[in-house]
């Protein structure tokens, strides 16, 4: 069933566009009726729609069908909720400074608080893009906060052997297709069976975006892929993994990126990066 916006603006002019969900044809209505609603020669009115209803705006119109919609919905809903739920001309730099000191005082990292302002300044910047704001975009003039650099620290070949000693099944699977791959935990934890073909890994959600493919060998190719239809470590918790490791190291920061130095294996172990 289709639903259809048909209305006339005050300057007569008919605007009318189908859409397949009734909410999203009511949110269209609104942006009409806020943006619409004056005469040429009049002054612009503000946009006085709260934050949260242009984020689901975006949401039911595009963010939903996008590949880290989610993760950007769920970021901006944080800024939404912490501003308080502003209406978007309401956002001010110095609003956008208040946000960030007190999500700073609660402990957030930067690079949260960073991150979640880019999701919404990108929202913005799509709905900009597509006719649904017509404003410049709010969080434009946001500032990064600075992130002091991630102290990084290595597993001995010693500290190595322990832990592949203290790992079983698919634990001890990942942690050695890890050390002759060098994936990322978050790619690792991603693989399908499809992706493995040929005794060649095809790497497809990296964090370049861009795909790559690692040889390896028969013997690692049959040990991670026995009685595997989909996805090859489905059964593996990164917060187990990680008490494990935590077992071989005396200094285990709750942060920090550990590598292991593992000459033998033929690519570095990047375990803790998701």
């Amino acid at each position: 069933m289709k639903w259809t916006l048909d209305r006339l603006d005050v300057m007569e002019k008919r605007i009318r566009r189908k859409f397949n969900k009734k909410h999203e044809a009511i949110a269209f209505e609104r942006y009409v009726m806020a943006n619409h609603s004056k005469k040429e020669w009049g002054t612009k009115l503000k946009d006085i729609r709260p934050l949260d209803e242009l984020v689901e705006l975006w949401w039911n119109m595009f963010g939903k069908h996008s590949e880290n919609g989610k993760s950007n919905y769920n970021n901006a809903m944080r800024v939404c909720k912490g501003m308080h739920s502003s209406n978007v001309s309401q956002v001010t730099s110095k609003s956008i400074s208040f946000y960030q000191n007190e999500r700073f005082a609660k402990g957030i990292k930067p690079s949260t608080i960073n991150r979640e302002l880019y999701a919404i300044r990108g929202i913005f910047s799509q709905l900009i893009k597509m006719g649904l704001y017509e404003a410049e975009n709010p969080f434009i003039e946001a500032k990064k906060l600075k992130i002091n650099a991630s102290e990084m620290s290595y597993l001995t070949l010693d500290e190595t052997r322990k832990l592949l000693a203290n790992l079983e099944g698919d634990y001890y699977n990942i942690a050695v297709f890890c050390l002759s791959t060098g994936a990322r935990w978050g790619e690792a934890m991603k693989l399908k069976r499809e992706h493995i073909i040929e005794n060649k890994v095809r790497f497809t959600y990296t964090k370049t975006r861009k795909a790559r493919i690692v040889p390896i060998s028969k013997e690692l190719c049959d040990q991670i892929c026995k009685g595997k239809k989909d996805l090859l470590f489905s059964s593996v918790s990164y917060q187990v993994f990680r008490k494990n490791t935590k077992k071989c190291k005396t200094f285990f920061a709750r942060r920090t990126s550990y590598t292991c130095v593992a000459s033998y294996f033929r690519y570095a172990f990047h375990d803790q990066r998701r």
